[in-house]
């Protein structure tokens, strides 16, 4: 064998062998979600005073950022020719540069260095095959402010339309644990919960949506859920900001027998209060993992 043939042979060996020895350091809970929209002052509205969100300091420009819990924020920034709606879902992970370096080593694209933020946090993006943008935060400092309904950012949903290519990234790659699955016809799973590998939040596959599906509707897919201790508060704690139940926006018992409460943000985003257990059985499915606990 020529020199050249050696070195080949031995490359194509070291690569998958250092990507099974390359461990997945801890990914822990959702970091944050990022709204871009049409309207900053009716977002404010919408995020400060009906879902009472403190706003905290943000790292990218033009961006507002409203903080949910110690580590957990909702970010909305000027569409500015993006397509307004939620666009980049974060997860917190113990150690950025070397959750990096494991991507890499799983030839997943990833950025050549990570950004570092003003409040000590580390971060990086990245796109899965179906164009999602997800980061992976690194905690910084923090605060103690938290939201005055729900101090706890419990999931988020985008659509997905090949559920086999997404599992050989979330489920192989980052090793996210099915949580449940249903839809609305029992036999017909099309609500694909999963939850981080290293915690009780989780992600959603939104599966069946049709190409075609207008603005609107794709808001109620992608969308971000924030959880509570029982429905009624969050009913409360949304009057005294002037909301009024309507056909849209009510208490509901969900298919996963858990309370739950939809709002929508001024571009049709979709922002879920959800209890964080089951008040009856589920259909479709059993819970396959323990439900996360209150704060």
């Amino acid at each position: 064998m020529n020199t050249f043939l050696f070195v080949l042979a031995l490359t194509l060996c070291i690569v998958p062998a250092f990507a099974a020895t390359t461990q997945r350091p801890p990914i822990t809970g959702v970091a944050y979600v990022r709204i871009y929209t049409n309207d900053p002052d009716a977002s404010h509205k919408y995020y400060a005073e009906r879902i009472q969100l403190p706003e905290a300091p943000c790292a990218i420009a033009g961006c507002r950022q409203y903080q949910v819990g110690k580590f957990q924020y909702v970010q909305v920034v000027k569409a500015n020719g993006e397509v307004n709606g939620m666009n980049v879902v974060a997860f917190q992970t113990s150690d950025a540069e070397a959750l990096r370096k494991y991507l890499a080593a799983h030839n997943v694209t990833v950025p050549a260095k990570l950004q570092h933020n003003s409040d000590g946090s580390r971060e990086f993006q990245i796109t899965d095959a179906e164009g999602h943008r997800v980061a992976f935060v690194q905690n910084g400092k923090g605060s103690d402010k938290q939201g005055a309904i729900s101090h706890r950012l419990l999931h988020a949903g985008f659509v997905v339309k090949d559920r086999a290519t997404m599992d050989r990234f979330y489920k192989d790659v980052l090793g996210f644990r099915a949580y449940w699955a249903g839809g609305h016809k029992d036999d017909h799973p099309i609500w694909i919960s999963q939850q981080v590998p290293n915690g009780t939040d989780w992600l959603e596959f939104m599966l069946d949506i049709p190409p075609d599906a207008s603005h609107r509707a794709l808001g109620v897919q992608n969308h971000f859920c924030l959880g509570i201790a029982d429905i009624k508060q969050a009913e409360s704690g949304l009057e005294k900001s002037g909301w009024k139940p309507t056909d849209r926006e009510h208490a509901q018992l969900a298919r996963d027998g858990k309370w739950q409460l939809n709002t929508y943000d001024p571009d049709d985003v979709r922002v879920e209060f959800m209890e964080f257990k089951p008040v009856q059985k589920p259909c479709c499915s059993d819970f396959t993992a323990a439900h996360p606990e209150a704060d």
